[in-house]
């Protein structure tokens, strides 16, 4: 007598962890924590404000950079998608004269520093008996409101003020 016994088993299954290494997340698209053996499974990173997606390490291809991924299920899978803060820059602004007698001037948004590309608006305001003179350093100009964008480093200008001056006219009655 011979006797066959047989069992049915379900599809091989395998986990996938994915972490984040900075300040990010990452969606899996179909979401799950085990997946069956062949399944493509999409990791998109997005990256949080000030920060951006740098590369995925573990188990995944060399040179893994681009911030969208997709995993096919062979074995368990552990996927760790780094993060890293975008620097910022300082945009210093400097008046002349110096004592602030000429005028003021200001920046919008007025921050501590900012990422490269970012739109800064730059406004001088005379005073009394002062004319704007011009922006000098990150920018060259004559107009008292300007829009510069930040390069990739610390930058400085100056607004200059000048006495205003008037023209007298005289005219002798005789």
């Amino acid at each position: 007598d011979v006797t066959a016994t047989f069992t049915q088993t379900g599809p091989t299954m395998y986990p996938l962890t994915v972490t984040t290494d900075g300040s990010g997340s990452v969606d899996k698209n179909p979401d799950a924590s085990e997946y069956e053996e062949g399944t493509e499974v999409t990791l998109t990173a997005t990256a949080d404000e000030g920060h951006r997606f740098v590369q995925w390490t573990g188990d995944v291809p060399p040179s893994s950079t681009n911030s969208q991924l997709v995993v096919t299920m062979d074995g368990a899978k552990s996927i760790v998608a780094e993060f890293e803060e975008i620097p910022g820059y300082a945009l210093d602004i400097q008046v002349f004269p110096t004592d602030g007698s000429g005028g003021t001037a200001s920046k919008s948004p007025d921050q501590t520093s900012y990422m490269a590309g970012t739109q800064v608006t730059l406004t001088a305001t005379p005073e009394p008996g002062y004319e704007f003179n011009g922006w000098t350093g990150l920018i060259d100009s004559s107009e008292s409101t300007v829009v510069v964008t930040m390069p990739a480093q610390n930058s400085v200008v100056l607004a200059s003020f000048v006495e205003a001056e008037y023209a007298v006219t005289t005219q002798v009655n005789g």
